[in-house]
């Protein structure tokens, strides 16, 4: 907020608006595609937000917790992970 920082404003923005990303830009929440999820697990164990559960054997993300790492998506062995658009 002062022109001595210029990136103050996304540091401010971040700390004010945990769904503003650092980079500039708003949180895309990763998305799981039911059909093709097959209950592995692994994203569970791997998000470092903790945003996904399983429900009924197939993963859903907790849209205020995620923080677009795309994390699940590097790791998901089904492909079922994807960003939101």
């Amino acid at each position: 907020m002062t022109r001595d920082y210029p990136g103050s404003i996304a540091i401010f923005n971040w700390i004010s608006y945990p769904q503003y990303r650092k980079s500039g830009g708003y949180v895309v929440p990763a998305k799981v595609d039911k059909e093709l999820c097959v209950g592995c697990e692994t994203c569970v164990d791997e998000c470092p937000g903790e945003a996904i559960t399983m429900n009924d054997g197939i993963a859903k993300v907790d849209k205020e917790k995620c923080t677009d790492c795309q994390t699940c998506i590097d790791v998901c062995p089904s492909a079922a992970m994807s960003m939101e658009e």
